[in-house]
């Protein structure tokens, strides 16, 4: 298995977050989606959701290139990515048992590419986002982060974004874009990256070699019953708000790709 990368260019140069001239780096977003699933399990949700809306952006992106007559007007690069190994026994350490091992896909990309000295501005995981509910009480919180209840509710019927304390700036470049889109539809939280489940998933990898990075999700099993089940298939998605959820996206991509220069 290995990771399956899909480029769209960006022209303007950029080093360590500076345009500068001749550079051979340009300022760039890596969008990525892990493409495996538990043994015994579908993976609908977990993570066929995200994949299927990673495909969905790059036929979207690979049309507006198409359609530019200018292709300098992608100001910067959009790396989409399709990560293998997310899940165990691939993504924990043989020695420690814990998160982030060796074999994971986005771990040896994230690596490589601070070996190469990339501006990656921003890393965003599209994990698990297919899963809705409305009903009282679908939407769970971990004990420790039992206050999220009063800002967020009990009912299962949005996305969040996760990330440590540094991708805090770039959520807030993404929400302030995703707002003009759909405004209410995703919630943000950057919290330290001690506490449990703020790097679970591949932007993790990113964050822990010192790019900005959150997950977008729609909390896995703080919502869904069939996560890591074999239930977990394609009846359980919610097209209507699946399907609006990755046009939105597409929508944010696109803006990010034409705007230039990341101001944060």
């Amino acid at each position: 298995m290995q990771n399956i990368e899909v480029v769209i260019p960006g022209s303007i140069p950029m080093s360590n977050g500076m345009a500068i001239k001749n550079s051979t780096h340009t300022e760039s977003i890596v969008i990525g989606a892990h493409y495996d699933t538990v043994c015994f399990s579908p993976g609908a949700d977990d993570n066929g959701s995200g994949i299927a809306a990673l495909i969905e952006i790059a036929r979207h992106l690979y049309d507006l290139c198409m359609q530019l007559e200018d292709k300098t007007t992608i100001k910067r690069t959009i790396k989409l990515v399709a990560f293998p190994n997310e899940e165990w026994p691939y993504s924990a350490d043989d020695q420690t048992g814990k998160h982030f091992g060796y074999n994971m896909g986005s771990v040896q990309y994230a690596k490589q590419a601070k070996e190469k000295s990339e501006v990656i501005t921003g890393m965003i995981s599209l994990e698990s986002i297919g899963y809705f509910s409305s009903e009282p009480n679908s939407q769970r919180y971990p004990w420790y982060l039992s206050w999220l209840k009063y800002l967020y509710g009990d009912r299962g019927n949005f996305l969040m974004m996760l990330g440590d304390l540094s991708s805090q700036p770039f959520q807030k470049k993404w929400l302030s874009c995703y707002n003009q889109i759909d405004a209410g539809a995703m919630h943000a939280i950057a919290l330290p990256g001690w506490i449990p489940n703020v790097y679970r998933s591949d932007h993790g990898s990113f964050s822990l070699e010192g790019f900005p990075a959150f997950m977008i999700t729609d909390t896995a099993d703080f919502r869904n019953p069939h996560y890591h089940q074999a239930t977990d298939n394609i009846a359980t998605i919610n097209f209507t708000l699946f399907t609006k959820t990755t046009k939105d996206l597409i929508a944010t991509i696109q803006y990010l790709a034409l705007d230039g220069p990341l101001k944060t």
